[in-house]
């Protein structure tokens, strides 16, 4: 399978939130929830930031893909955003399911919040030509634009 080194590992997910675990329904498992985060982070990618998911992530080498520097900004920074979408979609599903949604359904908002802040705002190495290679000048790119006086 493509992409089993795009997810955090379950002790670096848990790091987040301990107790993730035990908000799981029945029959789901933290890596199920990872790969519908991982499906919002590649869209986020896209709609936030006009990024594809090859523009960071070398499917045929299972890999993010790293700077010309050698530092793996994709890595930590995506993985990130991976562990706060899971999160967040995982407190949506409890939300929806709990007859008491209002304290779950904050606690989604924030995590989504902060999943979105970490695509459209992270500093990523982005393949813009998808040669397959960082080259120096596509190295930690911004999301948003600031102005310079």
């Amino acid at each position: 399978m493509a992409e089993t080194n795009a997810y955090p590992t379950e002790a670096e997910l848990l790091q987040i939130r301990s107790d993730l675990a035990s908000y799981l329904p029945t029959g789901k498992t933290l890596t199920n929830y990872m790969a519908y985060a991982l499906a919002e982070v590649k869209r986020a990618l896209e709609d936030q930031r006009g990024v594809t998911w090859p523009q960071v992530f070398n499917s045929t080498a299972d890999a993010y893909l790293v700077g010309d520097d050698g530092i793996a900004r994709n890595a930590d920074r995506i993985k990130q955003a991976v562990k706060a979408f899971t999160a967040a979609l995982l407190f949506r599903d409890y939300a929806i399911d709990s007859k008491d949604d209002g304290k779950w359904w904050a606690i989604y908002q924030e995590f989504w919040g902060m999943g979105m802040a970490l695509v459209k705002d992270s500093r990523l190495d982005i393949d813009t030509d998808e040669s397959g290679v960082i080259d120096e000048s596509e190295e930690h790119q911004i999301g948003q634009a600031f102005l310079v006086k």
